[in-house]
């Protein structure tokens, strides 16, 4: 497992600190998000243009289980599993894969 660069995770956490304006929010979205779960499901079937789905292998908040149907779900979908990339970017490293995907990706024709 890649360990976590602490300066770049806590840079990353100051930034969503400063951005959240009430701190309830974060319950209230999760909330809405629970609620209206069935018609997000149903939405992925619609989604029509190329889609590219990265995920981690050591995401301790959304399994490979969560990303596969995710996959499965978008029609013309992209699944890039990046191996020891946890729930969020805590590492520099994590970057050019990232990356790699997004060009792969994005350089061909659908």
């Amino acid at each position: 497992m890649v360990p976590v660069d602490l300066d770049l995770f806590r840079q990353i956490s100051l930034q969503a600190l400063v951005r959240t304006k009430n701190p309830i929010g974060i319950a209230n979205q999760f909330a809405a998000m629970m609620s209206s779960l069935m018609q997000h499901q149903a939405a992925l079937s619609k989604i029509k243009v190329p889609t590219i789905i990265i995920h981690g292998d050591q995401d301790p908040v959304f399994g490979l289980d969560h990303a596969e149907a995710l996959h499965k779900a978008i029609a013309n979908s992209e699944l890039i599993i990046i191996s020891g990339l946890g729930h969020g970017i805590t590492n520099a490293l994590f970057y050019n894969p990232i990356i790699e995907g997004i060009v792969k990706v994005a350089s061909t024709n659908h």
